[in-house]
């Protein structure tokens, strides 16, 4: 991965390949507040509505899609992608690992 050294230069091309696949999406106390109060909902309802406990550790995740993707995906564009959680924010850079479907880190390659 020797192209990850180069993850100043990453520009995402936001195609959404990362919000496809499945796999967790965890969150934090903070996350669910900011995207409660951008969809205009309680964190109640939010948790009620798009979380799940999942894990080894019990944390909390988002819900996905039935193909897998995010629930927050529609029309290949994040309907909350201003108040995206903060694993969301940090793709690619703090994940440590290759994502091959990714075009901005396939222009490191």
């Amino acid at each position: 991965m020797d192209h990850m050294d180069n993850m100043e230069h990453f520009r995402c091309r936001r195609c959404g390949q990362c919000c496809r696949r499945r796999g967790y999406v965890w969150l934090e106390t903070h996350d669910v507040e900011r995207l409660a109060e951008f969809l205009g909902i309680d964190t109640d309802t939010f948790l009620d509505r798009f979380t799940r406990i999942a894990g080894r550790a019990r944390d909390l995740s988002l819900i996905e899609n039935d193909d897998g993707s995010c629930v927050f995906l529609k029309n290949g564009r994040c309907e909350v992608y201003q108040a995206r959680p903060l694993q969301c924010r940090t793709f690619p850079w703090a994940w440590g690992q290759d994502d091959p479907e990714c075009p901005g880190l396939a222009e490191l390659r």
